[in-house]
């Protein structure tokens, strides 16, 4: 074989050999490079499993519309309750309250009214009451607890001294007691502390009570006129649970109050036998005209 024809295929052997050899290094050393991919500031999840919440990069004044410089994306564990995953979300909004620097921004700064407004309903008013560890149960009460409204009523009259009690309202929805407040869903039990501790060791002094627009008035007049006690109901009532599923504070009120007597008829100094006998037969009394005189009360029957 010519001499030539031989060192070139020597020369082919050599460079495939080194080919092999350099391919067979790479398979046995293998790659352990991991490319990270930066996370993008639209990207709802990390590659770590984290999750992206929007957060305030800065103060953020009360009804200043955000922009882009306002907020930022950091990655958590755990997603916060009512917190966005995309600063998409927010931008122009208009938040209600003032955003502190490297807070999470949540639906509840964009909701209109205070905390104690969002807890009720359009056709309920949160009527606040005078109360003491007597009044509130032995303060054991809590927020979200239901609770009937009594009032007594003491008067001396001509020497004579004429005493009653009854039930004012039923079944009212306690809002707060003292510097506790329910939580935003109003479920039973659950309680959240806006004093930083300021009041503790201190008796409550006032509750909030969800009152269906119908007998806000009614409470009022039973403040006035006698001393107010909160009964609690039993959770087993299933108050909440009505609630929850669509009906009203005046639907579920006025069922706990068909039985009850009329405020008027046990209220001292009244002056209407005509109504007395009508609540003791059980008939109807709406004809009747109500007049107040302090906290004298008069039915005068048309």
């Amino acid at each position: 074989m010519n001499s030539r024809l031989l060192a070139a295929f020597a020369i082919l052997l050599l460079l495939g050999a080194a080919v092999a050899g350099y391919l067979g290094y790479r398979m046995s050393t293998g790659d352990n490079t991991v490319v990270v991919k930066k996370p993008d500031k639209a990207s709802p999840e990390r590659g770590d499993g984290r999750v992206a919440v929007v957060v305030a990069r800065r103060d953020i004044a009360a009804g200043a519309a955000l922009v882009a410089e306002d907020v930022d994306l950091e990655y958590l564990r755990l997603s916060p309750p009512a917190s966005y995953a995309d600063v998409n979300l927010v931008l122009g909004s208009k938040p209600w309250t003032e955003i502190k620097v490297g807070s999470v921004v949540t639906t509840t700064h964009f909701q209109s009214g205070g905390q104690l407004a969002r807890l009720i309903r359009p056709d309920e008013r949160a009527v606040a009451i005078a109360v003491d560890d007597v009044i509130g149960g032995g303060g054991f009460v809590s927020p979200g607890d239901y609770v009937d409204v009594l009032v007594f009523i003491r008067e001396n009259k001509a020497g004579e001294t004429r005493e009653t009690a009854q039930v004012v309202l039923p079944a009212l929805r306690l809002l707060s007691y003292g510097s506790r407040m329910s939580r935003s869903n109003g479920e039973p039990g659950q309680e959240k502390n806006n004093s930083n501790n300021n009041d503790e060791g201190r008796s409550p002094r006032t509750a909030v009570l969800a009152v269906p627009e119908k007998f806000s008035t009614r409470l009022m007049l039973a403040s006035n006129a006698g001393n107010l006690r909160l009964a609690v109901r039993s959770a087993d009532a299933g108050f909440h649970e009505r609630y929850l599923s669509g009906q009203s504070a005046e639907s579920i009120v006025g069922d706990e109050m068909r039985h009850l007597i009329s405020l008027s008829a046990l209220t001292p100094g009244t002056k209407a036998p005509a109504l007395r006998a009508a609540v003791r037969n059980n008939t109807d009394a709406s004809e009747a005209v109500t007049v107040y005189r302090g906290k004298e009360i008069q039915r005068i029957m048309q």
